[in-house]
């Protein structure tokens, strides 16, 4: 008898070695039957891509790489060659990486971005969270407008139209995010509050804001405000284009918290009370870190166009011409 065999005056159990597992590769026209030729639609669609791969495929690399023009001496190589002119990019770097950004200065504007993509860095991991960590920011953020403006500890003074490119974009979005979020939550609070005044004032502001362009909000804050304002309460144009972002980025991102309120069970909320904590402590506490990390893939979404549509706070022409309609008029 076996070590693996059990025998009884009625039956005799054996166990079975196992098999092994199923092999789940496949072949080379199996995986093309699987994955591109499935249906009589797939194949359509893969021979379609197929043959727009074979004719502008080779196109794409002769104009980017075999025709391309990769240095020059006159700038007419470039306005006659048949490929691409990347030496535009070793002759234009500084441009655009720091836009009017003074040549001789830029080294200011090199360690600001080191000091905000760096800190940055450090804030994605959980093991450096601590107040220790907001005074970082505190400090870097004073370091970095002191960098940028100047007119402080021998550096020559620099104005805001003249700031540009990357350490601006960096600038616009760490103000957006930082100032949006907050507002963010206490917009959704408002939304779901028990309080009519409170609850329509949420409202009103998200959907007006959700309701226009983003460039709308820019012209308001960037042209519009100043003409209802006296002159002597009329701040610095990036101060007024950060502030329209933020409220900007604040009316979508609130519709992402509120949906993650909405998605904590209502026993969460029932716990709370039962342990007899306030509203602001249970909604610190209990339910706002498990409704922002369930809605926080949405919220990282709200990101992503604050990156690519600072741009237009930028954009000179809409504003010239939006400046020439009213002399106009």
């Amino acid at each position: 008898m076996t070590p693996n065999t059990i025998t009884s005056s009625a039956i005799t159990i054996s166990s079975i070695p196992p098999r092994p597992p199923p092999s789940t590769g496949l072949g080379a026209v199996a995986w093309l039957r699987l994955n591109l030729f499935k249906d009589g639609f797939s194949a359509i669609l893969t021979l379609l891509l197929a043959t727009g791969a074979f004719v502008f495929v080779p196109n794409i690399i002769r104009w980017a790489l075999v025709n391309a023009v990769w240095a020059i001496n006159d700038p007419n190589e470039c306005r006659v060659a048949v490929g691409a002119c990347w030496a535009v990019i070793s002759e234009k770097y500084r441009v655009i990486l720091f836009g009017t950004f003074p040549y001789h200065e830029q080294w200011r504007a090199v360690l600001a971005m080191i000091i905000v993509i760096g800190i940055s860095v450090i804030s994605a991991f959980r093991r450096f969270w601590s107040y220790q960590l907001f005074l970082v920011w505190i400090f870097a953020a004073l370091f970095v407008l002191a960098l940028m403006l100047g007119g402080v500890f021998g550096l020559s003074l620099i104005t805001t139209n003249q700031w540009g490119g990357l350490p601006l974009t960096l600038l616009i979005f760490v103000g957006t995010v930082v100032g949006g979020l907050p507002l963010a939550v206490i917009l959704a609070l408002g939304r779901r509050s028990s309080l009519l005044v409170i609850q329509a004032i949420s409202i009103g502001f998200i959907e007006i804001i959700r309701g226009v362009p983003l460039i709308t909000v820019l012209f308001v804050a960037s042209l519009m405000l100043p003409l209802f304002l006296p002159e002597s309460l009329t701040t610095d144009k990036v101060i007024r284009s950060e502030v329209g972002m933020i409220l900007f980025f604040a009316a979508y991102a609130a519709e992402d918290v509120r949906g993650g309120l909405q998605a904590i069970s209502h026993g969460q909320y029932e716990a709370a009370d039962s342990i007899g904590l306030s509203y602001w402590r249970k909604m610190t506490a209990v339910i706002l870190p498990q409704a922002i990390a369930c809605r926080d893939p949405l919220v990282d979404e709200q990101h992503y166009p604050c990156v690519q549509k600072h741009h237009l706070r930028q954009h000179p022409r809409p504003v010239r011409h939006f400046r020439r309609y009213l002399h106009r008029a």
